[in-house]
């Protein structure tokens, strides 16, 4: 199993705040680590490149960015009323909805494009999804489902 010291390799952010119940489980108990070392990795690199704080899934959902199999399921069926696509969620493995208190949505969104490392981007009225999909066309997924545009 690949030892991982936490605190030195991703200082600005706790499991906690990035792993739902359900993950924090499976890393406390099974010694599993559920999640892309490469993503952590990459939001740790966003997090100084911003020099702000972030706050990980502001979204109203009081998960965080990684999520079980039946967290995103459940989400899905209370926010969209669907039951396609949730299987597909990048927040099982490489996602991200970011906040923070000293920048907004929108400077937020503009950061992540100026960061350039991201496969997908979208703007939401109080958060930035940030995931680390792969292209196979080398583009950046971007979306914006603002309310108010």
């Amino acid at each position: 199993m690949i030892e991982v010291d936490w605190k030195k390799r991703w200082p600005h952010f706790t499991q906690e705040e990035l792993f739902s119940p359900d993950q924090l489980f499976l890393i406390k108990t099974k010694g599993v680590f559920p999640y892309s070392f490469r993503s952590l990795d990459k939001l740790h690199k966003f997090r100084e490149f911003v020099e702000a704080p972030l706050i990980i899934n502001n979204s109203g959902h009081k998960r965080r960015g990684a999520r079980s199999m039946g967290e995103v399921y459940e989400i899905n069926r209370e926010t969209r009323g669907k039951l396609r696509g949730w299987e597909y969620s990048f927040h099982l493995w490489c996602a991200f909805d970011v906040s923070s208190t000293k920048l907004s949505s929108l400077e937020l969104y503009h950061k992540a494009l100026d960061f350039g490392q991201w496969g997908g981007i979208g703007l939401y009225d109080t958060f930035v999804h940030l995931d680390d999909r792969d292209s196979l066309s080398g583009s950046v997924t971007l979306w914006d489902l603002r309310a108010t545009k």
